[in-house]
C-alpha cells in the first residue's frame, strides 16, 4: 500500500514517464462509470484481472519498482483507450477493456488475455510473473446511478 506521499492527488498510483495507473479509489470509480456507460449501450464491460496468487506469494514484497513493471506489461498488451488501475491493492490489478461489444467479447477478451499473458512475460522477472493470474472478466451492465 503506498504511503500518502506516494499517492498521487491526481488518482494515479504511477503517473510520470512510463505508463499511467489509477489508484484504487480512482479505477472503481472509473469502472462504475464504464458500468453505466455499457448499461445505457447494452453492451458488457470486459475486465481484465491480474493478480498475484497469495498462497504462492508469500515472502514475495510487491514493491513499487515491481508494480510498475506489471502495470507496464499491462499497457503494452492493451489498447490506448483501455485503463488500467489497482482493483484491491496490493494483490490485484485491473484493466478496463472500454467500447466492448457481446458479438465479440468473450473472442477479443481470450485474445487479449493471450497477449497481456506474452507482454507479463516480457516486462516482469520470471519469479514474479510466475505469480501471477490473469483472468478476462464479462461483467454485467450496472443500471445504479
Amino acid at each position: 500500500m503506498p504511503t500518502d506521499a506516494a499517492r498521487c492527488a491526481c488518482g494515479f498510483a504511477f503517473d510520470g514517464p512510463g505508463p499511467h495507473a489509477y489508484n484504487e479509489e480512482a479505477f472503481r470509480y472509473l469502472l462504475a462509470a464504464e458500468r453505466q456507460r455499457a448499461a445505457r449501450a447494452s453492451q458488457p464491460v470486459v475486465l481484465l484481472v491480474v493478480a498475484i496468487r497469495r498462497n504462492a506469494a508469500n515472502g514475495i514484497v510487491l514493491t513499487q519498482d515491481i508494480a510498475a513493471e506489471i502495470f507496464t506489461g499491462l499497457h503494452h498488451g492493451l489498447r490506448d483507450v483501455d485503463f488500467v488501475g489497482w482493483l484491491r491493492e496490493p494483490h490485484m490489478m485491473a484493466a478496463v477493456l472500454s467500447q466492448g461489444t457481446s458479438a465479440v467479447a468473450a473472442e477479443a477478451g481470450r485474445r487479449i488475455g493471450d497477449r497481456v499473458v506474452r507482454q507479463l512475460r516480457a516486462h516482469v522477472p520470471a519469479a514474479i510473473a510466475s505469480l501471477l493470474t490473469v483472468r478476462v472478466l464479462h461483467l454485467r451492465a450496472s443500471n445504479r446511478g
